[in-house]
């Protein structure tokens, strides 16, 4: 057994925006190992789609905890993710931060992240301190959050609250949202582009936000645009 090496790479936001720098990476790998594709998908990757292990059942500690099992019998692994590897994603920090703790060498590439489609997806060409960005992988675990409807605002990871976390805190949420923001103001839930092509954009308002995030998968991100700059206020999520 040799030198330890992790790469997490990604594909961006569809097969085709793989990178020649991440391809030449997962020939590198003797096995890579990917939460967010199956085996129709895998096989858009013919230069290494039989290195693919499909861990999308797993939960993200799962996840960590099998890619650092398995370089007791691998020197060299990867991660395939969508996105910008790191981009708004604890999971795939947490597993670079433990990858470097037991001595394993770790290479990030780089890629297009949601952010940039939604960037082009809404045509936004204001100053960047009117966009805040918000992770929703902690939400559910919240007692409040702040809500600012004079910015236009993106909730990544936002099928965090479509899915384990429940009809509570999806119910909690769209609450605080209401108390935030006029119930006619507009949010989408956009899901940006990924293996099975095209964008699918649902409009809906903060009167029926609860039932929009019933709807929202992996890829989506809940983008609520800004409400006016005189109705900013807290909502108790």
């Amino acid at each position: 057994m040799g030198k330890k090496t992790l790469y997490v790479l990604s594909f961006g936001l569809k097969p085709s925006h793989l990178t020649w720098e991440a391809a030449e990476g997962a020939r590198a790998c003797e096995k890579i190992y990917s939460h967010c594709v199956d085996g129709r998908a895998a096989r858009h990757f013919p230069g290494f789609a039989r290195k693919i292990k499909l861990i999308a059942g797993h939960d993200f500690t799962g996840m960590k905890a099998a890619i650092l099992a398995a370089f007791g019998r691998h020197d060299t692994l990867g991660l395939l993710t969508y996105g910008n590897p790191c981009f708004i994603h604890p999971p795939t920090v947490d597993l670079i931060a433990a990858a470097r703790s037991a001595g394993i060498e770790v290479r990030v590439l780089d890629a297009v992240s949601s952010f940039d489609s939604m960037v082009n997806l809404f045509s936004f060409a204001g100053p960047l301190h009117e966009v805040r960005l918000v992770s929703a992988y902690a939400l559910p675990k919240k007692k409040s959050i702040t809500f600012t409807p004079g910015l236009n605002t993106m909730f990544f990871a936002i099928d965090q609250l479509a899915g384990e976390a429940g009809a509570g805190s999806r119910e909690r949420f769209a609450r605080a949202a209401a108390g935030a923001y006029p119930a006619g103001a507009a949010v989408f839930l956009a899901n940006c582009e990924s293996i099975s092509g095209g964008q699918d954009l649902v409009k809906g308002t903060i009167k029926g936000l609860r039932e929009l995030l019933e709807k929202a998968g992996l890829r989506h991100t809940l983008f609520i645009p800004a409400a006016g700059a005189a109705r900013r206020k807290y909502g108790k999520y």
